[in-house]
């Protein structure tokens, strides 16, 4: 269906053949209180369907789906700041389709608030005065949108990657991939390094890793995480002959820093001298400690000091006590899941001070206090044909990290979750080898201006990005 496009100076319909409809208000300053109060009224202005609303700074930008003639309800709205641009959300409020705004935001560094986004919108429609037809009302929340990038990354050298288990992204945006080079077959080419890094554009910047002298390197790599240093922290969830019971950090050269744990050595749930197949790692810059999902041979997550690697405290699902076996209890609660982790396979921490922990044995998201405390859970795609829902988590990169990006490992989807609620707003994705589609999507990572980066693992084996496209109506 095409949609009209309201132009906010002239106010005149133009053809828009997309879902939804755009509206952008030229630059125009009003005088405002430096620290206004919720329920401040802002400047109006008239456009499109009847849309009243206040306008600081350079633009406003609506992203809806929108019959003509539609007059919404009541809308969520977020202000955001920056220079150059449509900057970070920093406050919430609504608005009515009757118009006028009423909201309270945060100032940050001096920078002007340069637009109010619609984020969310509901209410009852009314009709509206040109057209007289019966409107419809946009009923599902504006969420991120993107677009896959085919030709991201440029490989060098000819190399090939074999199972990629894992990416992430440092502090610059530059993209560090880890690989399975052992998964490359005779034939298949010249196998990467197993530590990769890229630029955001896809460049490539430098390549190392694998056994070496003074470490033990993992015989199935498998998480990466790149902290608030610069140092490169690699795991490992083989289980034969011996097991990775180690945790790795290095420079962004390639230089060993830390070894916590070692081979084969781990002694369960208990030990706090060893992991045991740890899944990924998350340094905390607050704490300067290492969140470790430790995930595949163990169930718990154990927190570590990220410079010495001395213990710090650990807990398993609901904060419980992480057991080697245990106890049989029957079916469990499908509201509530096992009273253990399945497979701790991501971590995260929030701008906020909360740990996520993708629990992916359990398709669901558990939530919880740097010291440990449980505070919410939330399933994700729970009664998909194909389990191993919850693979990998990533933030939107807005100061409160409104969305969630959950890699879906078993239906080869990303859905994007409401941080706040874990609820399920929107999903995409299909199992397939073409751009955009996922085989075995292993670990999800974001960079600063909203891009999604994803590893593939078994039969995928590639990183693929998405670039951020701006906000949407959910398709859900």
């Amino acid at each position: 269906m095409t949609l009209p496009r309201y132009d906010a100076t002239s106010r005149q319909g133009v053809s828009l053949d997309a879902p939804q409809a755009y509206a952008r208000v030229d630059s125009r300053r009003v005088n405002a209180p430096e620290t206004p109060t919720r329920g401040t009224r802002l400047w109006r202005r008239q456009f499109g369907p009847d849309l009243g609303l206040g306008i600081i700074g350079q633009f406003f930008q609506a992203s809806m789906s929108l019959s003509p003639g539609t007059r919404l309800g009541p809308c969520e709205i977020a202000a955001e700041t920056g220079r150059g641009g449509v900057g970070r959300a920093v406050a919430g409020g609504s608005f009515s389709g009757q118009g006028g705004v009423h909201m309270s935001w945060t100032r940050q560094a001096g920078f002007p608030v340069l637009a109010l986004l619609v984020t969310a919108c509901g209410g009852q429609p009314t009709v509206a005065e040109h057209g007289g037809e019966e409107p419809t009302v946009a009923e599902h929340p504006a969420v991120p949108t993107f677009a896959v990038d085919p030709s991201w990354p440029t490989m060098p050298n000819d190399w090939v990657l074999g199972q990629v288990s894992s990416v992430t992204v440092d502090g610059q945006d530059n993209v560090w991939v880890l690989h399975r080079p052992r998964t490359v077959e005779d034939g298949q080419g010249t196998a990467a390094p197993p530590v990769l890094e890229f630029d955001d554009a896809g460049t490539f910047i430098r390549a190392w890793g694998g056994p070496g002298t003074g470490y033990e390197w993992p015989a199935n790599e498998h998480g990466i995480h790149v902290d608030y240093q610069g140092h490169v922290w690699i795991g490992g969830n083989s289980g034969q002959p011996e097991s990775d019971d180690m945790l790795l950090k290095f420079t962004t050269e390639g230089e060993l820093l830390l070894q916590i744990g070692h081979r084969g050595q781990s002694g369960g749930n208990t030990d706090t001298e060893n992991v045991r197949r740890p899944a990924e790692a998350f340094v905390y810059q607050d704490t300067n400690e290492v969140f470790v999902a430790d995930g595949y041979g163990n169930r718990r997550v154990i927190v570590l000091d990220a410079d010495t690697g001395a213990f710090k405290r650990m807990w398993g699902a609901f904060g419980n006590e992480a057991l080697d076996s245990p106890p049989e209890t029957g079916a469990p609660d499908q509201t509530r899941g096992p009273e253990h982790f399945g497979i701790v396979h991501g971590i995260e921490v929030s701008n906020d001070g909360l740990v996520y922990v993708a629990d992916r044995g359990n398709s669901r998201i558990q939530v919880f206090t740097i010291d440990g405390a449980y505070t919410t859970q939330g399933f994700v795609n729970q009664n998909a044909d194909s389990a191993s829902t919850t693979a990998g988590l990533a933030f939107s990169p807005d100061p409160e990290q409104q969305f969630i990006y959950v890699a879906d490992q078993g239906n080869s989807r990303i859905h994007v979750v409401d941080r706040t609620t874990l609820e399920v707003l929107d999903s995409f994705g299909r199992n397939g080898a073409q751009p955009g589609d996922f085989q075995a999507l292993h670990h999800i990572a974001s960079d600063s201006n909203g891009n999604l980066y994803t590893a593939e693992a078994q039969q995928g084996r590639r990183v693929q990005k998405f670039v951020f496209q701006g906000m949407a109506p959910a398709s859900r």
